[in-house]
């Protein structure tokens, strides 16, 4: 979770696979919602809008878009050695420019298994409105596209 939820987050409009596998803008959530955690359901423990703040566009294999602030920590492969790390947009933009590799995030499937999906772009886009939550014990949740993001 980002300390004191400064400048952290999601944009407003970013999907969340909900626990029914439905999904849900992120200013839509409300806590006690239960959202797809990589350790299956949880409910929503707290819900904030964060403001305007500077914005990432995270660029998926299949064309699929995420918006992100760059303190916003996605959960990604190390290809040396294949364990999975909490990476913020701004330590993937870094590995990103140097070429190293470490571009493919951890996905969940809709069978709750972990599989990975490639990062093709990062951009800086204009600002946008800002969300983030935080679910039961702590866990990340999953976005419409299973990539797994922080809480």
């Amino acid at each position: 979770m980002c300390v004191y939820q400064i400048s952290c987050g999601l944009s407003e409009h970013e999907r969340v696979k909900m626990s029914n596998l439905s999904t849900k803008r992120l200013c839509e959530i409300d806590v006690g919602d239960e959202v797809l955690t990589p350790y299956g359901s949880k409910k929503v423990t707290a819900i904030y809008n964060n403001g305007v703040h500077s914005c990432y566009r995270l660029v998926w294999n299949g064309g699929v878009v995420t918006k992100a602030s760059a303190n916003q920590r996605f959960l990604f492969c190390n290809p040396v050695t294949n364990q999975e790390e909490w990476k913020s947009v701004e330590q993937v933009i870094h590995l990103y420019e140097q070429n190293t590799g470490f571009l493919d995030a951890v996905r969940i499937t809709p069978s709750g298994k972990h599989n990975r999906l490639k990062l093709f772009g990062i951009s800086s886009f204009r600002p946008c409105v800002m969300y983030d939550m935080t679910v039961e014990d702590g866990h990340g949740f999953v976005l419409s596209n299973g990539v797994v993001s922080s809480s």
